[in-house]
């Protein structure tokens, strides 16, 4: 054979060789490996008392009471405007800040009309501030 054909040869070996090397290197570096999932470990009371010392006695999740589920979901409507008064949510101070427009006399007895109708009564006093008048 002479040169030529050597030269014919290995351009047809070339791209071959380097496709199969990149669907190698791929395959090794980019595609997830199986892997043995890890074993979890049961620990009970006695051995974990027995360790540190300390019972372990997780305390179960207490249902929200009305008020709270009620808190929870002005917070999420926060800001409201309304044509009398306005709402928003202060996450600083933990409370509703109230603005009342003028009158704001009229427009208080207004807001807490609306307030009681909304069904957000059961909320404690406590965590409404009004910012520009003294109830």
């Amino acid at each position: 054979m002479n040169r030529k054909n050597y030269l014919k040869i290995l351009l047809i070996i070339s791209p071959l060789l380097a496709i199969v090397t990149t669907a190698l290197l791929i395959k090794k570096f980019f595609l997830p490996t199986p892997y043995e999932t890890p074993k979890t470990i049961e620990i009970t009371n006695a051995q974990l008392e027995q360790t540190t010392g300390v019972e372990f006695n997780p305390k179960p999740l207490e249902t929200p009471t009305p008020a709270q589920e009620h808190r929870a979901i002005l917070i999420e409507f926060c800001p409201i405007n309304e044509k009398n008064f306005s709402i928003d949510f202060s996450f600083k101070q933990n409370k509703f800040i109230i603005e009342l427009k003028p009158p704001t006399k009229e427009n208080y007895q207004k807001f807490m009309d609306w307030f009681q109708k909304s069904g957000f009564g059961d909320i404690p006093p406590e965590n409404f501030v009004f910012s520009n008048y003294q109830p």
